[in-house]
């Protein structure tokens, strides 16, 4: 399994399991536009595998809110479903309800780079629920990962701690670096501060 990781700004760190192409785009796809829910399970253990690999120290998860409307049409968020099963394997609580989304957003897989910013800018607010404590936020999809980062500072302004990011698949746009420059995992990416752009 590739572990990648890509910059953050307000996100100490952002991991992802692997390249979205082939067959985890498809289960993506499926799980997110089929209703394909009971891929949650697999798809989260990816999740946990790469956890393992990571070791990153966080006290609750958290899921990267739908709009009520988008939520609604399709029936569930997909990144909930992800974090209950993360729940359950890691015995750590998920903790969906101290982040909304207050506005509509457009699809971010349809938008540039730069439209996917400013897409999400102040699209999210979180509660005061989340002081002190180190938040681990669960997606399916990390693009640019403009979503994660605007989630994060949404959290940060509520006085969280460190906030990681973590997604089934990532695109390969942004500043993902090859992680076997770092460390033993072969077919890995990872963003070290130290090389590439924030």
């Amino acid at each position: 399994m590739a572990v990648s990781r890509l910059p953050g700004e307000a996100l100490d760190e952002l991991c992802a399991t692997g390249g979205h192409h082939g067959v985890i785009q498809n289960a993506v796809h499926a799980f997110k536009y089929d209703d394909a829910r009971e891929l949650a399970t697999p798809l989260a253990d990816r999740l946990f595998m790469a956890l393992r690999l990571l070791n990153l120290p966080f006290d609750a998860l958290v899921p990267v809110p739908l709009f009520a409307d988008r939520q609604a049409e399709r029936g569930y968020n997909q990144s909930e479903l992800l974090c209950q099963q993360l729940a359950l394997m890691t015995g750590i609580p998920a903790r969906p309800t101290v982040i909304e989304r207050i506005r509509q957003t457009s699809q971010q897989a349809t938008l540039s780079g730069s439209e996917r910013q400013d897409n999400v800018k102040d699209a999210f607010a979180a509660s005061a629920d989340v002081m002190g404590l180190s938040i681990l936020l669960v997606d399916d999809v990390a693009t640019s990962g403009s979503t994660l980062r605007e989630c994060a500072k949404a959290l940060r302004l509520q006085g969280a701690g460190p906030v990681y990011g973590i997604a089934v698949s990532h695109s390969l746009s942004g500043d993902w670096v090859p992680q076997e420059e770092y460390d033993e995992y072969q077919h890995s990416w990872r963003w070290d501060q130290n090389i590439g752009g924030a």
